[in-house]
């Protein structure tokens, strides 16, 4: 058999990109619906109501849920508490001095790393895709960066290779962001213009005639650093074709609306149909308009033809609301969730709301690789800018390595003090871990940290031995100071 004898049902003459992946019809209305829905925003279930009901949408009583917002708030939790880092100095494998450490935490601490992450985190769980590019920033004397989080639908790329997935691959970005009003005449709210970058020049290429063709990072267009300063997270891996981004999660899009859906018709069907309506037969329409119907009210009909009732359809909402919940049930197992911890908690003890946590820990774990490559990445950004800001090696080549603080669980502090101190016995860890696992600290940090303690602690007893010593060398006839040594 040669190697055109290929069997033919494998052959995809043109396009092959599905309609929820990048490139597709429509990854950028599914991404951008998705966008709204995480940040409380219902205008695309306003228009999809609209759609599906054009003439009683008016009247009908939006009644919205913030299905996406909670499950982006539920999962990304890695940047819940700051992470510890640790920068290590990949010729000799040790930490750096104090000073670089000291640096470099400012650095962070200015550009808000940890935000910038936290973010980047609910966009992943929320749109699938996550983007955060580094860009310098030039006032006048001041020189820094600043960490941008554009919605993917926003961006658009060519790759060095087609099948790459690798965003450090990119030749061409395109990027959508909002620019400062320069003239009056270009009117209210805020403008908008699409930046050009490659991995040596930076320009604005639609928008203002005022930004049109001038630089984004700086005014000569260029972009020192030699590469695009973005870096991608995704939940899934892009097809062989598709770039850098992942497929649009199309479930979520359908979730979020058909909870709005589900209560918005619920309470709907209950407004119109739950309640009596009263029915008058054989009396003429001006004679039906005057009867009053309500307490102390009397009501007289001309003859006996004449008849005077309620009727109501009894609609099943118990049997709408319970198709409803389990929609949302499956929903919520679908993303790797427990339904019965998102809904409501049924955890008593510590430990039992440990157990109802452990299924989304799980998932969490599955994007820790993820993050732990985008914080190298978000590194060699900064660096590459502050180094070329200054014109100096200012930042030194660094290995990242990070461990995410678990967010805090509910506990018995005796019990948790308890534990705490058996493990450390046990030698299953230590002081210093602990107190660096509490606060969020690095391992340095932390050991610091306890050493001033206990050097407060000694102190303490060091002025109680005193005083003890004192009393005992005084007379003191009825009263005794007693200090006791445990």
């Amino acid at each position: 058999m040669s190697a055109n004898d290929y069997p033919s049902r494998i052959l995809n003459a043109g396009s092959s990109t599905t309609s929820n992946s990048y490139g597709g019809a429509d990854w950028s209305n599914i991404t951008d619906a998705l966008w709204r829905y995480m940040r409380r925003d219902f205008s695309d279930f306003d228009s999809e109501l609209e759609r599906i009901y054009p003439r009683t949408s008016p009247d009908m009583i939006r009644r919205t849920v913030p299905w996406l917002y909670r499950l982006c708030r539920e999962l990304a939790t890695f940047y819940v508490r700051p992470p510890a880092r640790v920068f290590i100095d990949p010729a000799t494998g040790e930490q750096f001095p104090p000073a670089v450490l000291k640096r470099i935490d400012s650095i962070y601490r200015g550009a808000g790393v940890n935000s910038a992450m936290r973010t980047a985190h609910e966009h992943l769980i929320g749109m699938g895709n996550a983007v955060l590019m580094v860009v310098p920033v030039v006032t006048g004397t001041m020189r820094g960066i600043r960490i941008l989080q554009p919605p993917p639908h926003y961006q658009a790329f060519s790759l060095s290779n087609v099948l790459s997935h690798d965003e450090r691959d990119a030749t061409e970005w395109w990027v959508r962001v909002p620019i400062k009003k320069h003239t009056a005449l270009e009117g209210s709210g805020t403008n908008w213009a699409t930046a050009y970058i490659t991995p040596d020049q930076a320009y604005w290429v639609d928008g203002p005639s005022s930004v049109e063709d001038s630089g984004f990072f700086f005014e000569d267009k260029s972009n020192p650093i030699g590469r695009v300063p973005v870096v991608v997270l995704r939940n899934s891996e892009p097809g062989m074709g598709e770039g850098v981004f992942g497929p649009a999660p199309e479930d979520l899009l359908h979730a979020s609306r058909s909870v709005c859906f589900g209560y918005t018709d619920v309470g709907h069907v209950a407004r119109y149909q739950g309640f009596g309506q009263a029915v008058v037969r054989g009396v003429s329409e001006n004679m039906a308009a005057d009867i009053q119907v309500g307490p102390e009210q009397i009501i007289g009909l001309p003859d006996n033809e004449a008849d005077f009732s309620f009727a109501s359809p009894k609609p099943d909402l118990a049997g709408l609301q319970n198709t409803l919940d389990a929609y949302m049930r499956a929903i919520i197992a679908g993303n790797g969730m427990n339904p019965d911890t998102m809904l409501k908690s049924s955890g008593i003890t510590a430990l039992s709301k440990i157990v109802e946590r452990a299924d989304r820990e799980v998932e969490r774990r599955r994007q820790s690789e993820a993050f732990k490559r985008a914080e190298q990445q978000i590194y060699n950004l900064i660096r590459s800018w502050v180094n070329a800001l200054n014109k100096a090696e200012v930042l030194p080549a660094a290995k990242v390595e990070i461990e995410f603080r678990e967010p805090y669980l509910p506990a018995d502090p005796l019990h948790d003090a308890q534990a705490t101190k058996m493990l450390i016995d046990m030698g299953l860890t230590s002081a210093i871990e602990e107190v660096a696992k509490r606060n969020g600290l690095t391992h340095d940090e932390a050991r610091t940290r306890v050493e001033r303690y206990r050097t407060e602690q000694a102190e303490v007893w060091a002025v109680a031995e005193q005083l003890r010593a004192d009393a005992e060398a005084v007379e003191m006839g009825a009263l005794n100071l007693v200090v006791d040594d445990a």
